[in-house]
């Protein structure tokens, strides 16, 4: 049986089709087998991992314990008919396991009329240098940066799904088009249906950053009521960046990848020009990048580099390109300089 098959059956993420195959693995002797072995070692693992978010109040534990309790029976009932014995292990545990399948279905169900006010959240968050991945039951998945938290509802109601963001997160939306998902950001709403986006609250810079790997998603600000807020939409390579102060967006076109190079720890850049490479430190890093001259802006960088401080990124920026540089840690400027051994020409004179 496919261990990536059964971790979704324990998570309550397969297909009507992916349950049959399951359900009919549960009668071959391998199945058994498995049931009398590995059945409660591997619930725990793929059900109650500490990244995973589960229904509180389904009773897993009532299901282990019976399941547990059968096995006892069985090993006092050894050498008697071992068996049926074995036989009946496997239908108490699928009846367990479909008793699990129900309480994930009746929970999900039951929030149909349940209202704003009865939503209760559960908070994730991680530490200096810590990421988190957290799967959803929708099949959704969210990675948090470090420093960073999300709320989440402990169910999802019949109409919406919705979070709440503080710090930095990677989103992956499983489609639901009669359940919208949401990710609230400070001031600003994200609406999607199925996508990859990333959104970092950068509290330094005073914004908020998104950036579009696949699908589309919707973006509001605030004060939608008094018509002065902002509505706009992002697809696949657009990253914005909205300002809540000034009431600002500003959206380019562009390969959003190293805004994620949190998660890999790998900055790519392809025949782009020094002005576009310094703009994603700027936002990677909150650093102002200045020129001397203006040539120096088209020059093309081609590498493949690994995120880490800023000054070894610009020490190998700039070896690369053979110019120099200057960097002001008070200010938070970096100003590119000269070739190496020959000034550049500053047409600003």
């Amino acid at each position: 049986m496919d261990k990536e098959l059964l971790q979704k059956f324990f998570r309550n993420q397969c297909t009507a089709a992916e349950m049959k195959r399951v359900y009919k693995w549960f009668d071959t002797t391998e199945g058994n087998d498995y049931f009398l072995e590995r059945l409660d070692k591997d619930f725990r693992r793929y059900s109650n991992d500490d990244n995973l978010l589960l229904t509180p109040d389904v009773p897993s534990t009532k299901i282990l314990t019976k399941i547990k309790q059968t096995r006892n029976r069985q090993n006092r009932h050894s050498g008697r008919n071992y068996a049926g014995w074995k036989v009946k292990v496997a239908v108490a545990a699928i009846v367990c396991i479909s008793l699990l399948s129900a309480a994930l279905i009746h929970h999900g169900n039951s929030t149909l009329d349940t209202t704003e006010a009865d939503i209760t959240y559960r908070t994730f968050s991680t530490s200096n240098e810590q990421h988190r991945l957290i799967s959803l039951s929708d099949g959704s998945q969210i990675r948090l940066n470090s420093n960073s938290a999300v709320q989440v509802p402990e169910s999802f109601t019949s109409s919406k799904r919705h979070v709440i963001l503080q710090g930095e997160a990677w989103f992956k939306i499983a489609s639901d088009h009669e359940k919208p998902f949401s990710v609230q950001a400070d001031d600003a709403t994200i609406h999607v249906l199925g996508t990859e986006f990333n959104i970092k609250i950068d509290r330094d810079a005073g914004n908020i950053q998104i950036a579009v790997s696949e699908g589309t998603v919707a973006f509001e600000s605030a004060n939608q009521t008094e018509n002065e807020g902002i509505r706009t939409t992002l697809s696949r390579n657009n990253f914005a960046l909205y300002y809540p102060a000034l009431n600002e967006i500003i959206i380019e076109n562009t390969s959003v990848i190293n805004y994620l190079s949190w998660i890999d720890g790998n900055l790519f850049f392809y025949d782009e020009p020094l002005w576009q490479v310094s703009r994603t430190l700027e936002r990677l890093y909150n650093y102002n990048f200045n020129f001397f001259d203006e040539n120096a802006k088209y020059l093309t960088l081609s590498a493949n580099l690994t995120r880490g401080e800023l000054p070894e990124l610009l020490t190998v920026i700039s070896q690369t390109l053979n110019i120099d540089y200057e960097m002001n840690t008070l200010a938070n400027e970096i100003t590119w300089t000269s070739y190496k051994n020959q000034p550049l020409t500053n047409h600003s004179e």
